[in-house]
This record gives structure tokens, sequence and C-alpha cells, in this order.
């Protein structure tokens, strides 16, 4: 059931090996295979689906995917493999919701699949007795749509397998990686290559076979075997020339279960804001690089109060001074996060995007040569003010148009008071005068403070005033 395969992808001369009688040969010595392919098992449908459906499909009892378990008893492996529609090229048909013809959803197909360790052969090859355990749930599937999921298997299957651990980062190109699974059904087997791609997104080999079944499988590095990605699909075949897989970094930005084990460790203050309606918005720096952010949900409090955690573009690096301001456009708010990233001013937001989906949009460089702290005002018709101290002098300040959200949103920047040189702890006040509403900046420069406000001159051009020391 491997995606977009049609069950074949060699890469070149097929040279999978069993397991235990693996001869060392294809870059990973025999120790790693021994120490970490008992963590690898076997996907299958259960076998008493006519029981169940008027309408069974014909997959009972048949192999689905390949996966490997994460902790006590989760288990890490593709998203398409629960996926609720036929397999046309395999010939593939699931069971039917009773008294319909639609197919059942990935929920219950997980619950009717149990998971097999030790299915393998032994070095005489003798097969195995192998050991199953139920799948109890579909914990994650397909979450920010990337194709991958973790179900819960009944019991403690750690107690007979151990687990795997999740790396941290991703591959990189030329690291040895190691896969192993049960391509076309079969009992184990392993292979091993070079990551020839290792962005993040996607994590690529060339000189790894897979095949269908091969699917869902853990992509180990070598030499201490830690996942760095979910082999997903193979195109060996195709033009693309090689199988691929998603990258970690990826992975864990969408899955809560994997950032709880990797552990999130936050580097700065977090920012807060709450919503009329009970909802409440926190973003945090992360040491790693990226900023976390997740957001309650009243309906469900206190329980299941917090979604998901969200993982915002970590490959920026570390941020500081990350800000929650609540933006609108056409009457809809859009929760924004303007964040200081080394000496960038950053602006992200979060929309829906084509499939519906919740997604935080890529990075606006507002500011550059920025030195210090943002502040930032949020306006009740969606207007967005920044001001923040450059390192050469003065301060950087601009503000976002909602009528022209989000691709041209910010006016161009402007420098103000650059000759009185450095400024610290600058605030963005609004102000009104004669129901005319004016920025203002109050901010410290030296031992003085000092005040500056925008409004029109006589060209009905918005300029900022000359500095008054008022202290």
């Amino acid at each position: 059931m491997e995606n977009s395969d049609h069950g074949v992808s060699p890469c070149g001369p097929n040279d999978l090996q069993y397991v235990e009688q693996y001869d060392g040969s294809l870059g990973v010595t025999k120790d790693f295979v021994k120490a970490h392919m008992n963590r690898v098992a076997q996907i299958r449908w259960n076998n008493n689906l006519s029981d169940k459906y008027t309408n069974p499909g014909n997959v009972s009892g048949k192999a689905s995917c390949s996966g490997t378990l994460i902790s006590e008893n989760l288990f890490l492996t593709a998203g398409h493999c629960f996926d609720s529609k036929d397999d046309n090229d395999e010939g593939k048909i699931i069971p039917r919701i009773n008294g319909t013809n639609t197919p059942i959803p990935p929920a219950e197909i997980a619950t009717n699949m149990h998971v097999t360790f030790n299915y393998q052969y032994d070095e005489l090859g003798t097969l195995r007795r192998g050991k199953s355990f139920n799948i109890l749930e579909l914990i994650e599937y397909r979450e920010g749509g990337l194709d991958f999921a973790i179900v819960k298997l009944e019991g403690t299957p750690s107690d007979i397998a151990g687990y795997a651990q999740i790396a941290k980062s991703d591959a990189k190109r030329g690291d040895m990686l190691c896969i192993i699974g049960h391509p076309e059904g079969l009992p184990k087997r392993i292979e091993a290559g070079p990551a020839t791609i290792s962005n993040g997104s996607i994590i690529a080999y060339d000189d790894i076979d897979t095949y269908g079944g091969s699917s869902g499988a853990g992509i180990l590095l070598s030499p201490n075997g830690p996942i760095v990605g979910v082999h997903t699909t193979a195109a060996c075949h195709t033009e693309k020339g090689f199988n691929y897989g998603i990258g970690i970094s990826s992975l864990i930005r969408e899955s809560p279960s994997l950032q709880r084990m990797v552990g999130l460790e936050i580097s700065g203050p977090p920012s807060i804001m709450e919503k009329q309606n009970g909802e409440v918005e926190v973003a945090a720096p992360l040491s790693k690089g990226g900023i976390v952010y997740s957001w309650g949900r009243p309906d469900e409090f206190p329980k299941h109060f917090w979604d998901k955690t969200h993982i915002i573009d970590e490959k920026l690096g570390p941020f500081e001074d990350v800000k929650l301001v609540n933006g609108k456009y056409e009457n809809i708010e859009y929760t924004q996060v303007i964040a200081r990233n080394r000496d960038r001013l950053v602006h992200f937001w979060r929309g829906k995007d084509q499939h519906n989906t919740y997604k935080w949009s890529p990075p606006t460089i507002i500011a550059t040569d920025v030195s210090g702290t943002p502040t930032i005002v949020s306006k009740q018709n969606g207007e967005v003010e920044v001001a923040a101290p450059l390192s050469k002098g003065g301060i950087v300040y601009s503000w976002g148009r909602p009528d022209e959200f989000p691709k041209h949103f910010w006016d161009k920047t402007h420098i103000i008071g650059e000759e009185l040189g450095p400024f610290e702890d600058v605030k963005l006040v609004n102000g009104k005068y004669e129901n005319i509403e004016y920025t203002q900046v109050i901010v410290r420069n030296g031992d003085h403070l000092v005040h500056f406000w925008r409004g029109k001159d006589q060209h009905n051009t918005y300029k900022w005033s000359p500095p008054r020391f008022f202290y």
C-alpha cells in the first residue's frame, strides 16, 4: 500500500536482505541492525472483517504497511496506511459502512488492524512466531497535511521490542540511512544507503530499495539509530529517480506526540493574548530555533483546553522578543506574530489554506538592523503599528494596512531620530486630539526621555515630529 509506487521501486539491483541474515555489506553494521530491528513491525488488517461489515471489501487479513514503536505503546507510520479509499493499482477494496457504499473512515480503519512484531526469519531461515497487538486508537493522522500517523497499541509492546528514539534534527546529505520494514508484506528486511536530499520537508535516497508494504517504516540514522524521518513514497522508477519520506523536523513541527518526546525548550518570555470569547493564545521562542504557538479552546475547558502546539519557522534559527498581535481583515480576525530574529524584525500570520487547514505564513521581513525589543499597537480597524530601536541609531517604524492584507500589508519603513544615536526602551502610544488619532513614540535616549509624534504636514503627507526632550 505504498504511496504512488504501484508496488515496486527498486533503486538499481535489489539488495534487500532479511534482518537476521544480514551480512553487513549495505553500509550499516550487523550490530546496528540487531539493535534496532525489534522496534519495527508490520501493520495488517484483522481477519474478521466479514463478521463486522456486510461489504467487507477484500483486505481481510492482508498486510498493509510498516512502522516503528516510539514509546511503550505508540507506533509511528505513514498516514496513507489509513486513508479512506481503495487502492485501485493493487485492486484492494476496503470495507464499507454498513448500509452504504461509503468506505469506513481512517479512525475505524485503524481499529480494524493490528501490528505484528518479530515477523522475520531467524539466522537459519526459520520463520519466527510473531507477537501481535491490536490498534486501539488513531492518535494523529496527516497532521498539517503530512503523510504520517501515530497509533496507540494495546498493552505494552515495548516489553518485547523496546522503542526507537526520535532525532531532534534532520539528517544531512551524505549521512548513512537505514530502512527496516516489510516490503511486499514479506518478513522483515533491511536496506541502507546515503541521504541524497535532506531539507526538513523531505529526506531522499536513491540507493535504498522499497516495495509495497515498506511505507511507514522509520528512516534510521547510522551509527546510533534515531528516527530521522518516515518513509512514504517510492519513486526510483519515476523521473525523480529516488525514494523518499518526510524529514523529522517537519514531523516534530506538526506532531504533539513527537514534540513531547523530544521536549520543546523555551528560551524566552511568552507572549499571551486573551480574547473576549474566552480563547487564549500563547507564543514563545524556542532554544533550538523557531517559535512555539498554541491556543486554548474554551468549549473544551479544562480537560482539552489547549490545542496541539505548532512550531513556526525553526529554519530561521533562534528568535527573541516574540509578540502576539490580533489583526483583522474584512471582519475576519487573524493571529499574527511579530518577533526579532537576530537583527531582523519578522512578521507571520495564521490563516486557512486551500484545504481549509490553518497554516502559518512564510516570514515577512519588516526591518533589518534592529537591536532591541519591538513595541506594537494593534487597532480595532485591523491596523498594526510597530517600532524598534536600530543598532546604528534611531528608531524604525512601520504600519500594517488591513486593506492590503496580506500581500502588501506592511508600509515602507520610516527611520526616526537617527541623528540622536542609539535608543532604548521604545514605546508606541496611540493618542487622540480633537477626535484625530496620532501615533506617538516615547523612548529613552541615554538618560533622557524623548517624545515623537506622527501627523500630516501642509502637503497632507505623514511626517514625524522633531524630538521633544521632556525629562
